[in-house]
């Protein structure tokens, strides 16, 4: 570079700060520090449920509604089956003890959903 200058032609000298790009942090402890600080799950899971409380109070003709309670026929394809919103939901359900009907008659009240859903979610400040 420096010759390139002394015979008058033009260089670009870029100096990067590379001390970071080697700096290591274990896999594990940024999950937790990402768990800790965000609260993920508990955020994905109290938004699906307050979807489905969204849902469950629309009318029946709706295609939302209609899409939840439509159970398609046949068979897939090989392999694992694909995680869907559907299938969370229902584990998560399962886990409540509550049935659809429950769930569709509890979605009717917003206060005593919103209930509900900090409850299953475990978090005091929900509102």
């Amino acid at each position: 570079m420096l010759n390139a200058a002394d015979e008058g032609m033009i260089s670009n000298l870029s100096l990067l700060d590379l001390s970071a790009a080697f700096d290591t942090l274990d896999h594990e402890i940024m999950l937790k520090r990402l768990s800790i600080s965000f609260g993920l799950s508990e955020e994905v899971k109290k938004r699906r449920w307050r979807w489905l409380g969204h849902v469950l109070r629309m009318s029946k003709s709706r295609h939302p509604l209609i899409a939840l309670m439509w159970n398609p026929q046949g068979a897939r394809k090989k392999g694992r089956p694909q995680g869907t919103w559907r299938t969370s939901v229902e584990s998560e359900r399962v886990e409540s003890g509550k049935t659809w009907n429950e769930l569709n008659w509890l979605a009717q009240d917003r206060c005593e959903w919103r209930n509900f859903v900090g409850a299953i979610c475990s978090q005091e400040d929900y509102g």
